[in-house]
């Protein structure tokens, strides 16, 4: 499941650019990761980066473009309410 478990949403999201130093762990890692690694990793552009977008809860960061929902907050099969996050782009 990708989405976020709506009731661990408590609090009010904030969307917000990435900041240099921000850091969670994403499902699927073992431990917190600077998103610049994850960035390095996904080869995605310097110029891509500048304008990404990330929830956050207070200084939590509960989801991130492209990779996904923090562990944190992610939606699981006992999850009674799924937050799904979706991005339009403008044409």
């Amino acid at each position: 499941m990708s989405g976020l478990d709506g009731e661990r949403l408590q609090g009010g999201l904030e969307l917000r650019n990435w900041r240099p130093g921000d850091q969670y762990r994403p499902v699927g890692r073992a431990s917190e990761e600077k998103i610049k690694i994850l960035f390095q990793e996904a080869r995605i552009p310097l110029w891509e980066r500048r304008n990404w977008p990330i929830l956050t809860i207070e200084d939590h960061i509960v989801w991130a473009r492209r990779f996904g929902p923090a562990v944190s907050y992610a939606a699981t099969s006992a999850s009674r309410s799924v937050a799904k996050v979706s991005e339009e782009r403008a044409h």
